[in-house]
């Protein structure tokens, strides 16, 4: 009696885990749509982003290091305060200039998320029929870095915005493919 206790605890708490697994995918389709739709503005905005971000760590690691005078690392933390903190200075101050450099650091991340996109589809084998939708998001993956490639510097206005879309709304289309794909008994 206690042991279909637990299968049924195990088998809601799997059910809870796949809708889960819907609902970010929706959110992401519905993040990457927009992204697709404004890709100037997607773009800018992951750059303003991303310098506020780096501004205020370096600005807060300024602080804490002053703290910290005499300590080991000090001037190395020192350097790191200061090259974190320019280079959110300057991707907030000139966001058009900094959305080039993204864009190529879109490139790696694209190749990195397709190799582990293809890792986790192959875990996937076993928990879904589906699996096969994770891997086709990988290859979408190196298709987007490719074309990133193959278009610049002309195209990296408006590709980190539009191909951040493109991942985003693949990755999830996947999601929400492998989550309806569950066998039964894990779902």
């Amino acid at each position: 009696m206690r042991e279909r206790a637990t299968n049924g605890r195990a088998g809601a708490q799997l059910q809870d885990f796949w809708r889960l697994v819907i609902l970010e995918g929706s959110g992401l389709v519905v993040l990457g749509m927009a992204a697709v739709i404004l890709p100037k503005v997607a773009a800018l905005a992951v750059d303003l982003l991303l310098g506020w971000l780096l501004l205020i760590t370096g600005l807060f690691r300024f602080a804490s290091i002053f703290s910290a005078q005499g300590a080991p690392g000090y001037w190395g933390s020192i350097l790191l305060a200061a090259i974190t903190s320019v280079l959110g200075a300057l991707l907030v101050l000139s966001p058009y200039d900094g959305v080039l450099t993204l864009t190529l650091a879109l490139v790696i991340y694209l190749c990195a998320h397709g190799i582990a996109s293809l890792a986790v589809a192959g875990a996937l084998r076993g928990a879904t029929d589906h699996w096969f939708w994770i891997a086709l998001g990988a290859a979408a993956d190196f298709l987007l870095a490719a074309l990133i490639i193959a278009g610049w510097p002309t195209t990296a206005a408006w590709a980190l915005g539009l191909y951040m879309g493109i991942n985003l709304t693949v990755a999830g289309l996947m999601l929400i493919l492998a989550a309806l794909g569950a066998h039964p008994a894990q779902h």
